[in-house]
């Protein structure tokens, strides 16, 4: 099968270099068409490159892209190819229920409703993070739920594996990612100062501080003061692993959204995948991936007194944080590595095939 991977995407985002990776290790062909989006005539780029390249059975627009959506449908229609959108998750709510950038009757917000909706009818096969999202965007969208595949976001296994245990006194909490509201990183900035007489406990969040959400942090950083914190800024995806390694336990999300109900983030999939014990927000997305208390701990929402609790359990307990660890890895070396990802996604693409050959 030849796919074309179609559209505007930072090539080390982990949601598309899993998938395109996970193809290719399936046995499909994977031609990339990738223009980035700041590019002057971009769209022009892109037909070009259409143009210069073999005829695909796929296409395939990467995650969120609605603004290559059209072009791709354009082509796609006129080549008789499968067009596939990865809407990853809707980027109508995390604009407006989220992130809470734009109002719902704001201009911005009701043209990304009018394009998403128009994409997600259009698209031969929808794809999405977890059950959860599919079954969010096919409601509000009113698409037949059948027209989507779940394709989780896993982590990639040559950046993201088992690392030697730490041998650092210090017990390191460790927290990377944005700040949006869905992360719930005042929680942790709670859970920290409850665990202020913890002395061998710190706390590492890394992260960019460029979310509007971030003043939030600033406000609970001012009112509670911890000392046990220390602040990074973005690093390369390439320099996280070596980071994360050194942590006893990592985080993953905590924020009480309806975006953080629905979603399993990209952090907890390469914590599982390097073998560290996670602990993550109780939701919907978390129940699809594994079991709580077997493969990562969970905790309510925005609860910082449970969270707190569950890294001071994980610490006193070497031998059930590695339990949770061991289980996790091999529920990702199952589930979540590009092989089960790419595998699983192909045979959809190969259904989707045979069934239009039919007509």
């Amino acid at each position: 099968m030849r796919i074309w991977y179609f559209g505007s995407y930072p090539e080390w985002y982990p949601r598309n270099s899993v998938i395109r990776k996970g193809l290719r290790i399936a046995g499909a062909e994977v031609i990339e068409l990738n223009v980035p989006a700041q590019k002057l005539l971009r769209m022009p780029r892109l037909f070009l490159k259409a143009l210069l390249k073999r005829t695909p059975d796929v296409i395939i627009v990467p995650e969120c892209d609605l603004e290559s959506f059209p072009s791709a449908f354009v082509i796609a229609r006129a080549l008789g190819a499968v067009l596939v959108y990865d809407a990853f998750y809707s980027r109508w709510d995390a604009l407006v229920n989220d992130e809470m950038e734009v109002s719902r009757g704001s201009a911005k917000a009701r043209l990304t409703r009018m394009l998403e909706g128009f994409t997600v009818k259009n698209a031969d096969l929808v794809l999405a993070d977890t059950n959860a999202h599919a079954d969010y965007i096919a409601d509000i969208y009113r698409v037949p739920r059948d027209k989507f595949e779940t394709v989780y976001i896993g982590a990639d296994d040559e950046l993201f594996y088992p690392m030697p245990e730490s041998k650092e006194k210090t017990f390191i909490v460790h927290y990377n990612g944005f700040y949006h509201r869905l992360q719930g990183a005042p929680a942790i900035i709670e859970a920290a100062h409850l665990l202020r007489n913890e002395p061998d406990i710190r706390f590492e969040m890394i992260g960019k501080r460029a979310s509007a959400s971030f003043k939030d942090v600033i406000a609970k950083m001012e009112e509670l003061k911890p000392e046990n914190i220390t602040f990074v800024d973005t690093l390369p995806i390439s320099e996280m692993p070596s980071r994360m390694a050194k942590a006893g336990v990592c985080l993953g999300i905590f924020g009480k959204t309806g975006f953080g109900e629905r979603v399993f983030p990209n952090k907890g999939f390469q914590t599982l995948a390097m073998r560290i014990a996670l602990i993550t927000r109780e939701s919907k997305g978390s129940k699809e991936i594994g079991v709580a208390g077997r493969d990562f701990l969970t905790v309510p929402a925005e609860d910082a007194r449970a969270l707190a609790d569950a890294i001071l359990f994980l610490k006193n307990n070497p031998e059930k944080r590695r339990g949770i660890a061991e289980a996790g890895w091999n529920l990702y070396k199952e589930r979540f590595a590009p092989g089960p990802i790419g595998r699983s996604l192909l045979a959809r693409l190969e259904k989707v095939l045979s069934e239009r050959e039919k007509q």
